[in-house]
């Protein structure tokens, strides 16, 4: 199947990518949008081992 055009609602996620590293992306963008003050720089670790 051929994605012709990005998801509006979340455009930057990549038709090419896994499930899990869209479920990332995803989730790294809506905490950014929900709590924009939250320290998030401990995420990092876990997204580099997975």
């Amino acid at each position: 199947m051929e994605v012709k055009e990005k998801i509006a609602i979340a455009p930057f996620l990549d038709a090419t990518d896994s499930p899990t590293t869209a479920a990332r992306q995803l989730n790294r963008h809506l905490a950014q949008v929900l709590f924009p003050q939250a320290d998030t720089s401990h995420n990092e670790v876990f997204e580099k081992e997975g």
